[in-house]
């Protein structure tokens, strides 16, 4: 069985290493980036078949990436991994392309559901960043 290949994206190589340990049972790891233009690059080198990126890092920001990485290879999944969980941001990170939209302080817990729903076209967010019912 081909395991789905994975570009990890975040500028704190102990969040990459963490995330790293938690998906190899499920997932190959492909390449790792720190920023926006390494995750550019590296998606389009590395040709990964889903990417997980932090929103925040230096350069512009994983929303900003996404969409360029997205122009090139339309049908990527990305799944947002974010310490912020304000309803706009959540907004903002599916209109430039995500899938899925964890909570980084849940990623131990939800990280793996929300990559299987990104491969599989469906969408995931935190409930932690959903807005509460008006």
């Amino acid at each position: 069985m081909v395991r789905p290949r994975v570009l990890l994206v975040d500028e704190q190589q102990a969040v990459v290493d963490g995330i790293s340990r938690l998906l190899s049972d499920e997932f190959d790891i492909l390449g790792t980036a720190p920023d926006d233009d390494g995750m550019i690059n590296a998606a389009a080198k590395l040709r990964p078949d889903l990417i997980v990126t932090d929103v925040a890092m230096p350069g512009t920001d994983g929303l900003t990436a996404s969409l360029e990485v997205l122009k090139n290879q339309p049908s990527l999944p990305i799944v947002v991994l974010s310490m912020y969980h304000d309803s706009q941001l959540v907004r903002r990170a599916f209109a430039s392309g995500a899938r899925a939209y964890v909570y980084k302080l849940r990623a131990g817990e939800e990280l793996v559901t929300a990559i299987h729903c990104a491969l599989h076209g469906t969408t995931f967010i935190s409930p932690n960043c959903v807005p509460p019912a008006t």
